[in-house]
């Protein structure tokens, strides 16, 4: 495995973030489920970056 430099922006994780904390806050979804949901979404994003 590589070491990659981080890149100066993380556009598609901040997407990521955003989308799960509005349903949250927004949504009515309970902070259990959107740490789950949130877990997920970053591990396939990272998964699909190697």
């Amino acid at each position: 495995m590589k070491c990659k430099a981080a890149p100066k922006s993380y556009g598609d994780l901040s997407q990521i973030l955003y989308e799960e904390l509005d349903a949250l806050y927004n949504g009515g979804r309970d902070i259990e489920s959107t740490v789950k949901i949130l877990n997920n979404r970053i591990q396939l994003y990272l998964n699909e970056q190697e």
